[in-house]
């Protein structure tokens, strides 16, 4: 049996890792509105193409819909990490990025027959970019140059709890604390390095609630099938920033910048940004524990998002994912292959990215095992997605990325209190 103190001892630690700075995205377009959005589910669940909202398990987290914590049988604790590669293109140019992260941590167990609670650290959004554009000046021998770079980006911490209220329907919700910075330059700068430059740095700390709710309802179709349905909201947000930002002139040679003058410091400046509500569904029809397909459906009205202010000319959001998972032998004692969890699927989007009148779809197609660890419900979960985002046309940027994912989910009845005849 696994040490339960040894692996929270390792969960806090690696929570501490997390929340601070990882480098999760290198992408011109997490320039805009919150940046490249992070989450959208467990190792697990990407193996299927992340159906989750009509999904239930007795042994894994759904933080996708927290009506599906009523469900849980064993206390659960997850971890991820991923490795990803992109190959971003353009009509002129083309270039592979590598970056691995810490994906997520989280823990559940239930409280009552009826009743089930989870705790975990998730990314939310990530910013990384670097954008230099070039034209001529006005001053003989010097060429003017725009530099453009970003990073940061927001975590989410959250607590949420799930609920049978009578046989096969269940609700629940997660209340979740947003949190992080993100931090923006900008620089005009000539190939001279006599002439004086400009530069802006502003820097918003972030913070706030968000709240989504879910339920779920079960219905045993006859001995064998079953079919579950979900339904998800999530309430519009309103996160409080705090921004600094500060102007200088400077100089630059041989890489080393030499400030001439501050020509505008403020700190302090109180705004907020704005999260748009959202709405899901979905479906999983059932063959006991041997066979699932399932679909999934999530639209976001991003029209409505602000930061400080600005709209950013993001736009309304959707997205589809069908899936399904096979288990030769849910019960096999024997077999490891016969127990293992085989899982396909896809998923489409138009993300809120609208750039030169162009919304910018993703999509991906998705393979996963969950791998049963020896005399343990206790799995280990790998997700492999190969997907595109965006086009070459309209001078937009085509990436196309590899992700690959791995899980652990350990099960014990840890914090489960015991009866003695």
């Amino acid at each position: 049996m696994i040490n339960k103190y040894s692996v929270l001892f390792f969960l806090a630690f690696s929570c501490s890792f997390f929340a601070s700075a990882q480098t999760l995205t290198n992408s011109a377009y997490s320039r805009y509105g919150i940046g490249d959005l992070q989450f959208s589910s467990f190792t697990a669940n990407k193996g299927f193409g992340g159906v989750s909202k009509g999904y239930q398990s007795s042994y894994i987290i759904n933080y996708n819909n927290p009506a599906s914590y009523s469900s849980l049988k064993l206390t659960a604790i997850q971890i991820g990490v991923s490795t990803n590669t992109y190959e971003q293109k353009t009509l002129a140019t083309k270039q592979k990025i590598n970056n691995t992260n810490f994906s997520y941590f989280t823990a559940a167990f239930p409280v009552k027959k009826w009743w089930g609670t989870s705790v975990g650290l998730l990314p939310y959004s990530a910013i990384g970019y670097k954008i230099t554009t070039a034209s001529p000046s006005n001053i003989s021998g010097s060429t003017l140059s725009y530099l453009y770079k970003g990073s940061g980006g927001l975590n989410l911490f959250y607590w949420g709890n799930g609920f049978t209220l009578f046989k096969n329907f269940s609700i629940g919700a997660n209340a979740n604390f947003l949190f992080g910075n993100f931090t923006k330059e900008r620089r005009a700068y000539y190939s001279d390095g006599r002439l004086f430059n400009v530069r802006e740095q502003t820097v918003s700390n972030i913070k706030g609630l968000e709240y989504n709710f879910g339920t779920q309802y079960n219905l045993q179709l006859n001995k064998v099938w079953s079919i579950a349905i979900g339904l998800t909201y999530g309430l519009k947000s309103i996160l409080s920033t705090s921004n600094n930002s500060i102007v200088q002139t400077y100089t630059e040679v041989n890489e080393t910048i030499s400030v001439k003058d501050t020509l505008q410091y403020i700190t302090d400046i109180k705004n907020n940004i704005i999260i748009p509500q959202k709405i899901g569904g979905g479906i999983v029809l059932k063959k006991s524990e041997k066979y699932f397909v399932g679909l999934d459906y999530t639209s976001q009205n991003w029209k409505d998002f602000k930061l400080n202010g600005k709209d950013d000319s993001l736009t309304n959001s959707n997205i589809i994912g069908i899936g399904f998972q096979y288990i030769p032998d849910p019960n096999s004692l024997k077999s490891f292959f016969k127990k293992t969890q085989y899982r396909a699927g896809f998923h489409y989007s138009n993300t809120y990215l609208k750039i030169n009148n162009t919304q910018l779809s993703d999509y991906a197609f998705s393979l996963g095992f969950g791998f049963p660890l020896k005399r343990s419900f206790s799995t280990g979960n790998v997700a492999i997605e190969l997907g595109k985002r965006g086009t070459v046309q309209n001078n937009l940027i085509e990436e196309k990325y590899l992700k690959f994912s791995l899980g652990l989910v350990i099960n014990d009845k840890w914090f489960i209190r015991r009866k003695i005849d």
